[in-house]
C-alpha cells in the first residue's frame, strides 16, 4: 500500500481535532458481531465455479473521540475481528467438487464520524489489514493483503454508551455486515 493512499485518512482525522470541543472528548471500547458476506468468486478459469456461503464473525474495538459542537463528533478507532464460524465453500469443476470453508481475521485503524443526535448516522475511512483462511479437501491455503476500507452505519445513543449497525467494505469481493455495543469512559 502507498502512503499517497493514507493521506485521505490522516487529513481527515488531524483536520478536524483542532475544531473538537474539550468537553466531548472520552474513550470507549466495544464489542462487534456480525455476517463476512462474500461475492461468489470469480477464479478465472473456464468451466470452475466458486460458491461461497456467509461466515460469522466477532471482534473487539476501541476508540478515542472528540466532540464537534453540534456537528456531532470525529474518532479514531481500532478493531480487530475473527471468525466465530467460518462459511461453507464449494469448487465444482470439470473433474467434480470439492467442498470446504473459509474464514477472514481483520485488523484496521479508521477515523470515523458520527452526526449529532441520540439517533445518528456513522461514516469511517481507514486502513485494514485481512487474513483469508481457506480449505479445501483438508488443504488449508492462507491470504494476505491490506488495503483501504469504508464503512457506513446508524447508531443509537444511550447516554454511557451507544448501539449501532455497520456495513464495511472489507474488499472488493468482501464485506461485513455487524452490530456493535460500545460504551464510554
Amino acid at each position: 500500500m502507498k502512503i499517497k493512499h493514507l493521506l485521505p485518512v490522516i487529513v481527515l482525522g488531524l483536520g478536524t481535532i483542532g475544531a473538537a470541543d474539550a468537553a466531548d472528548e472520552k474513550w470507549y471500547a466495544g464489542a462487534k458481531g456480525g455476517f463476512m458476506l462474500i461475492d461468489n468468486l470469480d477464479v478465472g478459469i473456464p468451466g470452475v465455479t466458486v460458491d461461497a456461503d456467509n461466515g460469522l464473525n466477532g471482534g473487539l474495538f476501541v476508540g478515542y473521540q472528540w466532540g464537534l459542537g453540534g456537528a456531532g463528533s470525529i474518532a479514531a478507532e481500532g478493531e480487530f475481528t475473527t471468525a466465530l464460524s467460518a462459511g461453507d465453500m464449494t469448487v465444482t469443476g470439470p473433474g467434480g467438487s470439492i467442498t470446504g470453508e473459509w474464514e477472514v481475521q481483520t485488523l484496521a485503524i479508521y477515523t470515523a464520524y458520527r452526526s449529532a443526535g441520540d439517533l445518528y448516522f456513522k461514516g469511517k475511512i481507514g486502513f485494514l489489514d485481512e487474513d483469508v483462511d481457506v480449505t479445501l479437501a483438508g488443504t488449508t491455503a492462507n491470504a494476505s493483503e491490506s488495503g483501504m476500507s469504508l464503512g457506513i452505519g446508524a447508531g443509537w445513543n444511550m447516554g454511557t454508551g451507544g448501539i449501532e449497525a455497520e456495513y464495511t467494505i472489507i474488499e472488493e469481493d468482501i464485506s461485513f455486515f455487524s452490530i456493535a455495543y460500545h460504551h464510554y469512559f
